[in-house]
């Protein structure tokens, strides 16, 4: 927990100043996204008439089954859709919800005229809800807005999905963070908001039995000028102008920022000294041992300079990496680019291994390699050898990356031991928990 008075944090930090504070990075990605969704009143309409969608349609069993028949009549050869719900504490359900109705938008726009055509004039509450959301349905704002976001959605929702997993390379992990943000500031152009016009133009042509409205021009406040003032703020008429700057920029700028500020640069240097434990990285430095980054594990015994010396990690680490592995892949040269270094002269020729690709990232996972050479040292009595790296391996391990883990094994035992199964034994429990995960 941290804030003001930063909280468990501090608490902790007072008894051990060296302990390392690390956020979930697919927590901290999914707070990310409800920050950007909640911020401008653009947003909190577009999301907030989806839920209104998902409650409409939901709420009565002949809509819904009236929403499946008009799937099967429109789109026959796809697989039935449900709509989402908008819900802040499920990964990504604003990405979901929104790619559903923009999907099947035709079928949500007929069922909820249909329902208005139908029950609108003996139900007058019905009826202004149904019209309140055609309304907003056939708006260009509610299309430019939604098309913005799915832009966004389309590069958080893989990094975040990624973020997730079982055992992810630290390193990537780092690596894609990057690339996002990467992404996030070349959607800020030009080109791409007229490509967002394009899409929203094309929509509208496809859709030709609904009329969009167009985005309205909001008029000019007349503001008195006080004593002394001679100028005047200038108001944006044009209304794509404005919407350009008031929601398409402000989202992505809220983005960009939020990435900044959650991932921090001390956590993340440290992160690329673990990553040099991992099995993949190991078998990459057996092929190519002068590859070993010049600045290797001199943030984390920096960060652990108690327990750590920088010299000592990296003889054993070399000494280490001597064991029979096969690699395919190169180390970059530097691993802290921003840190100052004694010696000026040297290069950084591989200064492009920062730009790889998000296929390369793929590929970068860990299968459980930590854990598996801690074992390896337990069991083959390797402390005595390595005492230093063995001590930087006990750190690790102790350090998650991610708590998505643990957080689906409870979600999965809310699932099992319901109050019909409130009286089950332990034993049977852990069996269907281990069946279950």
């Amino acid at each position: 927990m941290s804030g003001q008075y930063n909280g468990l944090q501090y608490k902790i930090l007072e008894q051990n100043p060296q302990a390392l504070f690390i956020w979930c990075s697919a927590h901290r990605l999914n707070l990310i996204a409800s920050q950007a969704v909640g911020s401008f009143s653009n947003a909190v309409d577009l999301f907030g008439n989806v839920e209104k969608i998902f409650t409409f349609i939901t709420g009565s069993k002949a809509r819904s089954v009236f929403f499946r028949e008009k799937q099967l009549e429109l789109y026959p050869k796809q697989p039935i859709r449900s709509v989402k719900r908008v819900n802040t504490t499920r990964w990504m359900s604003h990405a979901y919800a929104l790619n559903t109705v923009l999907d099947v938008y035709d079928a949500v726009y007929q069922t909820i005229e249909e329902v208005r055509n139908r029950d609108g004039g003996s139900d007058f509450k019905l009826g202004a809800d149904c019209y309140g959301l055609l309304s907003y349905l056939t708006s260009y704002k509610f299309l430019m807005t939604a098309l913005s976001f799915k832009k966004i959605f389309e590069i958080l929702e893989p990094l975040i999905r990624t973020l997730q997993a079982r055992d992810i390379d630290i390193l990537a992990a780092k690596y894609l963070v990057n690339s996002a943000k990467d992404s996030i500031v070349a959607l800020r152009t030009e080109e791409t908001f007229e490509n967002i016009l394009i899409l929203a133009k094309e929509f509208d042509d496809k859709n030709k039995n609904e009329e969009f409205e167009p985005l309205q021009t909001t008029r000019k406040r007349r503001v008195r000028k006080m004593a002394g003032e001679l100028c005047s703020d200038e108001v944006e008429q044009n209304p794509i102008q404005k919407f350009k700057v008031d929601t398409y920029f402000v989202a992505l700028d809220i983005i960009k920022t939020q990435i900044s500020q959650r991932f921090t640069d001390k956590t993340i240097e440290v992160m690329k000294d673990f990553a040099l434990l991992s099995t993949k990285s190991i078998k990459e430095l057996k092929k190519y041992p002068k590859s070993i980054p010049i600045d290797a594990f001199k943030a984390v015994c920096l960060a652990y300079n108690t327990l750590l010396k920088l010299e000592d990690v990296r003889r054993e680490y070399e000494q280490f990496i001597n064991c029979d592995l096969i690699i395919n892949e190169t180390s970059p040269l530097y691993l802290h680019p921003n840190l100052n270094y004694d010696n000026s002269s040297l290069s950084s020729n591989d200064s492009n291994s920062d730009n790889t690709t998000s296929e390369q990232l793929k590929t970068w996972q860990n299968s459980s390699s930590l854990m598996c050479i801690f074992q390896d040292f337990c069991k083959a009595g390797l402390k005595s050898i390595f005492p230093s790296l063995f001590m930087l391996i006990k750190i690790v391990v102790t350090i998650p990356v991610s708590s998505c883990s643990p957080e689906r094994s409870f979600s999965k035992l809310k699932l099992i031991k319901t109050r019909l199964r409130s009286t089950m034994g332990e034993d049977r429990l852990e069996d269907l928990m281990r069946i279950t995960c």
